[in-house]
């Protein structure tokens, strides 16, 4: 591990410490098995999923006192059984090969049947919405209601509680 970096995780989460952490995250394309493509929304930050065990994982390039303060912030939603993204770490004290500062890193578990709004809303047609929302509420319901139907109970995003009414 390079002098100075600093990977700080919850337990029952990975390391960390196999991914190219010297290089920007916008750099990362062909350095690791472990980066995915998942369909996600808009970011002003630089964002990459990587998995580990069948478990995605989002990686957002931010100051440090922000992914510091972000984390906090999840972490008192999370206290306060509010429904949000699962904050996992914070690393700090990046630096490339040449030594230069590298921004630091806010790491969160990605939610298990997220969907973002432009990809629900970006269609012009009513009922294509309706039924893009309504099998969101089908699948929450379905692992709700049978654990073993292979999808896990997660937090509910904006289109399932807008239809199932909580």
């Amino acid at each position: 591990m390079p002098a100075g970096l600093q990977i700080i995780t919850r337990q029952g989460h990975p390391d960390f410490l196999d991914l190219p952490w010297e290089q920007p995250l916008e750099r990362w394309s062909g350095t690791t098995d472990r980066l995915i493509s998942v369909r996600r929304g808009l970011s002003r930050h630089v964002v990459r999923m990587v998995s580990y065990d069948g478990r995605v994982y989002a990686l957002k390039e931010t100051e440090q006192r922000l992914a510091e303060r972000e984390y906090r912030v999840l972490r008192q939603l999370e206290d306060s059984r509010l429904s949000a993204v699962k904050a996992v770490g914070v690393v700090t004290g990046r630096r490339s090969r040449y030594g230069q500062d590298l921004k630091s890193v806010l790491v969160t578990r990605f939610l298990d049947f997220a969907l973002p709004y432009q990809h629900l809303f970006r269609t012009t047609a009513t009922s294509l919405l309706r039924d893009r929302l309504l099998d969101a509420a089908v699948v929450r319901r379905l692992s709700a209601a049978d654990p073993a139907c292979g999808a896990r109970r997660g937090p509910r995003t904006l289109a399932i509680t807008a239809i199932d009414g909580s």
